[in-house]
């Protein structure tokens, strides 16, 4: 091979392997994770010996109880010591989160969708039922009940959870309101319970004929002894909804919220905590958690209130 040749195939050869690299060059920032969001943590930050967590209150005030797996589960395998309090109504919770009472929280899908633009927190995990980050929202009737279809329902009274609960309001009203019908004209007397167990009881001793719920509280997997659900019946579901997202306060060091996020992650395969989790509070674990995921109940909101 003469002179002239070789040169002109090194030459070849070099702009190959630079091109390559180039095209590797370009292509390395797709392949890199995304950023993580606890790295808005400082390290610096605050590391309580007992992290303050509250909760909203799904089951009125005796919801802190039904987190006692979770608690045992965190103090056993990683080390996190935690005392959690339901907060007195679904809007209190993210009052508490922005003065600091709390380290930490659960918020229902509609309550951190409303309070997440000025929570001074960052989402960790979404809560997880049966492997699954969402659930059903219930239309529910006493046993003794014909109705068997959502048309049934029309002009009976019915019973909310509260204005800022996701499936014993929001997602019911959007369901009537899909099937061409104002929910506030559909239904007759309209009242409000505060919390699911409330709704379920007020429909199961007649009080209320229609209770608006989440399938959790339903469904026969639960055995927290809430006897009131075995004496309903389902007679319309809603469309799926993300279920719990948890937060931790952004003034936690970055260490601690990673240590609670990697012990939430992890709950699920712990097959005894997740059981005994799921038996009281209808979760058995949690997943990874990403900001779309609660967008669409911003979507359905925003149809509630005209926007």
């Amino acid at each position: 091979m003469n002179r002239g040749r070789r040169e002109i195939l090194a030459l070849l050869g070099a702009t190959g392997l630079a091109g390559a690299a180039a095209g590797c060059a370009k292509a390395e920032p797709a392949l890199r994770e995304a950023p993580d969001p606890l790295d808005r943590l400082a390290p610096s930050g605050r590391e309580p010996a007992v992290i303050r967590v509250g909760i909203t209150p799904s089951a009125g005030q005796s919801t802190a109880a039904l987190l006692a797996p979770l608690v045992e589960y965190l103090a056993a395998a990683h080390g996190l010591t935690a005392e959690v309090t339901a907060a007195p109504t679904y809007d209190a919770l993210a009052a508490s989160l922005r003065a600091a009472s709390v380290d930490a929280a659960f918020f229902s899908p509609l309550a951190y969708v409303e309070a997440r633009t000025s929570l001074p927190a960052v989402a960790v995990a979404t809560a997880a039922r049966a492997g699954s980050p969402t659930y059903l929202g219930y239309l529910v009737v006493g046993e003794a009940d014909s109705a068997e279809s959502l048309a049934d329902l029309q002009g009976k009274s019915i019973g909310w959870v509260d204005r800022t609960s996701t499936s014993g309001f929001l997602y019911p009203r959007s369901l009537v309101r899909s099937r061409g019908h104002d929910p506030d004209r559909f239904f007759g007397e309209q009242r409000f319970y505060g919390n699911h167990l409330s709704v379920i009881a007020a429909v199961a001793s007649g009080e209320i004929e229609v209770g608006a719920t989440a399938s959790p509280f339903v469904d026969p997997d639960r055995g927290d002894g809430s006897e009131p659900q075995h004496h309903v019946r389902v007679v319309a579901k809603t469309s799926r909804i993300p279920l719990d997202c948890a937060v931790v306060h952004e003034s936690l060091s970055r260490g601690i919220g990673k240590r609670w996020r990697d012990g939430l992650l992890s709950l699920a395969r712990d097959l005894r905590a997740s059981e005994r989790l799921a038996q009281t509070w209808g979760m058995s674990g949690f997943a990874r958690v990403e900001a779309k995921h609660y967008d669409e109940i911003a979507t359905v909101l925003g149809v509630e209130r005209g926007g």
